[in-house]
C-alpha cells in the first residue's frame, strides 16, 4: 500500500510523509476481527469471545482511529 499512497500523494500535491504517516499507523489499526492482531488472537478462545464481540467493538475503534489518524496526519504534515 506505501506505494500507491506515495503516488497518490505526489499526483495530488500532498506531502508524501503524510501518506506514509497514514499507512504506518493505519496498518496497526485491524481492531475488528480476531485475526487483526495477534494480541486479539489470544484471547478469542481463552475469554470465549465470537467474532460479533470483535466487531462490536471494533467498529468504533476503527471508526475513531481513522478520524484520528487523518486528523493528525493533516496538522503535521499539510
Amino acid at each position: 500500500m506505501l506505494p500507491i499512497a506515495l503516488m497518490l500523494c505526489q499526483a495530488a500535491g500532498i506531502n508524501p510523509l503524510a501518506g506514509a504517516m497514514a499507512v504506518s499507523v493505519s496498518a496497526s489499526g485491524a481492531f475488528m476481527t480476531p485475526f487483526g492482531t495477534g494480541p486479539n488472537l489470544l484471547v478469542w478462545e481463552a475469554g470465549g469471545y465470537s467474532v460479533n464481540d470483535y466487531f462490536k467493538c471494533g467498529l468504533p475503534l476503527c471508526i475513531l482511529f481513522g478520524l484520528l489518524t487523518t486528523t493528525l496526519c493533516a496538522v503535521f504534515y499539510l
